[in-house]
């Protein structure tokens, strides 16, 4: 079992998890060069995170909106398919 983590919003990472989403699309920044966002593990897991979370430009009940703690649960595990 890979040990990597995957820095996503957590609202993404709650979607992923439970199976209301099941595809990510990133087309890199630049950091990443003229070669785009590639992953480095097919499998990891999904660390959630606020950081750069635009929760005003999302479709969500306010129910399902996560609210940031004091510390960060990993809960979900993925694997990159093509």
């Amino acid at each position: 079992m890979e040990s990597a983590g995957f820095k996503e919003w957590s609202l993404v990472c709650d979607a992923l998890g439970r199976g209301r989403q099941s595809v990510i699309l990133r087309k890199g920044g630049i950091a990443e060069g003229r070669g785009g966002f590639s992953f480095r593990h097919r499998e990891f897991f999904l660390f959630p995170t606020f950081f750069h979370e635009q929760i005003a430009k999302v479709r969500i009940a306010a129910a399902d909106i996560p609210v940031p703690g004091s510390t960060v649960a990993i809960r979900w595990y993925a694997r990159v398919e093509r």
